[in-house]
C-alpha cells in the first residue's frame, strides 16, 4: 500500500488492495492460532483503511462473498461478468 504522495491511484492497485482485503477475510476463521488471528485481522484493517483513506467506494457482496468496487457489485446483482 503506498502513500498517496507516492504515486497516483490507478484502478490496477485498487483491485489488488481489494483482492488482499478478501484474502485476509477468507483466510480469517476463528479456530486458527491466536497470532494467524490477529496476524489476519491487521492485514484486512491496513487494507480497509487504505480504501477508506483514499475514498474508495467498495460493498460486500454477500452472494459471492467478498468486497469489490461499486460497478463489479452492479455487474454481479445484475447477471452481466
Amino acid at each position: 500500500m503506498e502513500d498517496r504522495k507516492q504515486s497516483p491511484l490507478t484502478r490496477q492497485m485498487v483491485l489488488d488492495v481489494l483482492s488482499q482485503l478478501n484474502q485476509a477475510y477468507r483466510a480469517y476463521n476463528t479456530s486458527l492460532p491466536s497470532h494467524i488471528r490477529v496476524q489476519l485481522r491487521t492485514i484486512f484493517y491496513q487494507h480497509y483503511k487504505w480504501l477508506l483513506r483514499w475514498r474508495i467506494p467498495f460493498r460486500f457482496d454477500q452472494v459471492q462473498g467478498c468486497y469489490l468496487p461499486p460497478t463489479l457489485l452492479h455487474n454481479s446483482m445484475s447477471g452481466a461478468y
